[in-house]
């Protein structure tokens, strides 16, 4: 797949997460507004865990954070620094 959805595919889960058409596309926007605006909708309102709908290839249930990684290729929530590695970080400093 590519590394962005086409406008139909982010148009259809804009929809699911219940984020309107004209707040996806305000403005001048790129695949990296549009899919941020997306991650934000799915993590404001508490949807990660929730399915999306099935899996056309396997009719399995996929949720938000599954469908979300599989399309952008990145996790919906990045990984955060440890704090092992922020005390390492200040101590070079």
């Amino acid at each position: 797949m590519t590394p962005f959805p086409t406008i139909d595919v982010e148009l259809w889960i804009a929809k699911r997460v219940g984020l309107d058409q004209q707040t996806l596309f305000a403005g001048r926007t790129t695949p990296e507004i549009r899919r941020e605006r997306i991650r934000t909708a799915i993590v404001e309102r508490d949807l990660a865990a929730q399915v999306a709908g099935k899996r056309a290839s396997n009719g399995q249930p996929e949720s938000f954070g599954a469908l979300f990684q599989r399309l952008y290729a990145q996790p919906l929530i990045p990984p955060q620094p440890t704090a092992a590695h922020e005390t390492r970080s200040t101590e070079n400093a």
